[in-house]
């Protein structure tokens, strides 16, 4: 009975444990979620009062492959194409 009694006591424990975990958890998760708001919030007025997002501020991949647009169609061909893969309009006189 010695065993059975020092088991009730670790589990009981446990549980005493998790229920109080299980109380405050929560408003941990709560608070750390309305500082992320907050500070979303104060982020986005700062970027209002600095003017705005302009996006000729945005920095352009230079890994991107360069391309050319068909005069005809619109539509984006490699560089070295001498014809539109789309409609086959001549590109070679097109920059």
């Amino acid at each position: 009975m010695h065993g059975s009694e020092a088991l009730f006591g670790v589990v009981s424990i446990i549980i005493t444990i998790s229920g109080i975990l299980a109380i405050f958890i929560p408003f941990w998760v709560f608070r750390i979620r309305n500082e992320i708001i907050k500070t979303n919030q104060l982020l986005a007025q700062l970027i209002e009062l600095n003017g705005g997002i302009n996006p000729d501020h945005y920095i352009i991949d230079s890994s991107a492959k360069p391309t050319k647009q068909c005069p005809k169609c619109g539509k984006a061909n490699k560089k070295t194409d001498s014809t539109c893969i789309y409609c086959g309009t001549n590109l070679r006189n097109t920059l």
